[in-house]
């Protein structure tokens, strides 16, 4: 599964085939209700998953939120409009007013793909009587399409918790950030039933922000505050703290990615810096200059 994000304008979405030399393949704006204006953010995040491709978001129409779009890829290799879906968002990004967020840039990991299933984070959701406690709506692909699944409220709905800021899910394990709570949760797929089986918070003492960011590959999870990464690794069942991620030259406003025992950062100089998992622990390595 690919995560990443391109320019935020209008916006296209280049798509290419190979590793080595991409090849060029095809290249598409979305079927909208009008033409593709400035600013859309089209291609801002982009989520790969086998044969689908998750797009978004792109600026609301005629005073609708922004839309998320799914594009799928039949047997030629060319890519359709499957599916597009409401993102519930009040404006063109994801909740950045919410206190302890890595500041006012939006955050793409609001969104998750793991086909036949797709997460869309809502930290703008009402819950309980509390503006922006947060929700995340499940969808999964069926014999019919896609249809919505669940809808998961914030846990313990608090204004401006910001539960659905940031997403991960890999299959089984579904991650939440919650970073107006200072709390990160952990759910579990159980064939079609996701159940809350952690509630986490940062063991460093820092009291808001825990949950900006989050990200899952394999026994590690991920979860940001501000320049700080705070791992934790899956043990007999649970999510135990492993490592905590400081001095890495991480942006408070920059991503992060990982996949597998490799860990890149935007760092606050003009470089990509690197970071590779040996023997349970993550340290930097040599990494290219931008």
């Amino acid at each position: 599964m690919l995560r990443t994000t391109l320019p935020r304008i209008a916006g296209c979405v280049l798509v290419t085939l190979g590793f080595l030399s991409p090849v060029p393949a095809q290249e598409t704006i979305p079927a909208s209700a009008d033409a593709a204006d400035i600013f859309d953010n089209f291609g801002a995040s982009v989520h790969v998953d086998g044969n689908r491709l998750l797009v978004g978001p792109v600026r609301g129409r005629r005073g609708g939120g922004p839309e998320i779009f799914l594009f799928a890829r039949d047997a030629s290799g060319q890519w359709s409009r499957e599916a597009s879906f409401p993102s519930g968002w009040r404006n063109n990004f994801p909740l950045s007013e919410i206190p302890g967020h890595r500041g006012n840039r939006g955050n793409w990991s609001v969104l998750a793909l793991r086909d036949p299933w797709l997460i869309i984070g809502n930290p703008h959701q009402t819950v309980g009587g509390f503006e922006d406690a947060g929700e995340v709506r499940v969808y999964r692909r069926g014999a019919e399409g896609w249809a919505e699944h669940a809808a998961i409220p914030a846990p313990a709905p608090a204004l401006d918790g910001g539960f659905g800021i940031s997403t991960a899910f890999d299959g089984t394990w579904l991650v939440v950030g919650n970073p107006g709570q200072n709390l990160t949760h952990v759910y579990r797929l159980d064939e079609t039933t996701f159940t809350l089986q952690q509630s986490l918070q940062p063991t460093n003492g820092v009291t808001l922000g825990f949950g900006s960011d989050v990200a899952l590959t394999g026994d590690q999870l991920i979860s940001r505050v501000n320049a700080e990464l705070h791992v934790y690794s899956l043990v007999g069942g649970t999510w135990t703290f492993s490592q905590l991620l400081t001095g890495i030259g991480l942006g408070t406003v920059a991503p992060f990615a990982v996949h597998g025992d490799l860990l890149g950062v935007a760092a606050t100089t003009p470089e990509l810096r690197l970071l590779r998992r040996t023997a349970g622990n993550w340290a930097p390595e040599a990494g290219p200059s931008l």
